[in-house]
C-alpha cells in the first residue's frame, strides 16, 4: 500500500510538474496578464509539491532573458533562465521549503498595462501550507514583456509587504 501511495505521489508530481516545466506560451491561450501571473503562481506550486522531481524550471520558465531581479541588495541581471535556476531554487528551499510553504495564492494583484507589449504588476501573494493557513506574505513588483511567446518576467523587485504601491490606469 506504502509503495502505491508513494508512486501514485510520483506521478502527480511529475504531470504536475510537466504542465508547468515547459515555457509560458502555455499564457498566449487566454493572452491575458491575469492568467499569465496564476500560471506564475502555479509553477511555485509545481515546484513546493514536486519532491524529488521539482524542477526550477517551472517558475523559471516564465522570465525572459535577460532578466533582472531587483532585490533590496541592488540590481542582479540574469543573462539566462539557467543562470537564475540556482537563485530562485535557493530561495523555493530554503525560504519557502523551509517554512512549509507548498503554495502561493494572489491576494492582491494590480495590473496596470502600459502598451500591448508591456505591463506592470504589483503583486502581494499569501504564502499557505499545506493546511491552508497563512505562513507569511509576499510582495512583488513585475515588469512584464510580451513576446512571440507570450508574456514573460523581464524584471522582479521583491519588496516589503509593508508597502504595496497602488497602481491606477491613469
Amino acid at each position: 500500500m506504502r509503495t502505491l501511495i508513494t508512486l501514485t505521489l510520483v506521478i502527480s508530481s511529475l504531470v504536475t510538474a510537466s504542465a508547468f516545466a515547459g515555457d509560458h506560451k502555455k499564457s498566449t491561450s487566454s493572452n491575458s496578464v491575469e492568467h499569465f501571473m496564476q500560471l506564475y503562481l502555479d509553477g511555485y506550486e509545481a515546484y513546493l509539491t514536486g519532491g524529488d522531481n521539482a524542477d526550477a524550471s517551472t517558475v523559471t520558465s516564465h522570465f525572459s532573458e535577460p532578466m533582472v531581479m531587483m532585490p533590496p541588495t541592488g540590481p542582479a541581471p540574469m543573462a539566462t533562465r539557467e543562470k537564475f535556476a540556482p537563485n530562485i531554487k535557493f530561495f523555493m528551499d530554503k525560504v519557502l521549503k523551509a517554512n512549509g510553504v507548498v503554495k502561493l495564492k494572489w491576494e492582491k494583484l494590480q495590473i496596470a498595462k502600459l502598451s500591448d507589449t508591456q505591463a506592470l504588476v504589483s503583486g502581494l501573494a499569501n504564502a499557505l501550507d499545506e493546511s491552508g493557513n497563512t505562513v507569511e506574505q509576499r510582495a512583488s513588483i513585475y515588469l512584464l514583456t510580451k513576446t512571440s511567446d507570450g508574456w514573460a518576467v523581464s524584471v522582479n523587485l521583491p519588496h516589503s509587504p509593508a508597502t504595496i504601491p497602488s497602481l491606477s490606469a491613469s
